[in-house]
């Protein structure tokens, strides 16, 4: 699983144990921050074209 610090935008790496919700600290720029409830749903989502609508 990857995540994004949303300080920096650094991307790192995380072994499968990690549970959502996790704090986890950004070996970068030292911003603390919560694993995603969903990490990898939102991972492999993929983003609608432009010009698109919901129904």
């Amino acid at each position: 699983m990857q995540v994004t610090c949303p300080g920096c935008q650094s991307r790192f790496k995380l072994p499968e144990g990690v549970q959502p919700g996790a704090r986890l600290r950004c070996s970068v720029c030292g911003t603390i921050f919560a694993l995603p409830g969903d990490a990898e749903a939102q991972e492999q989502a993929v983003p609608a074209p432009a010009g698109a609508s919901a129904a």
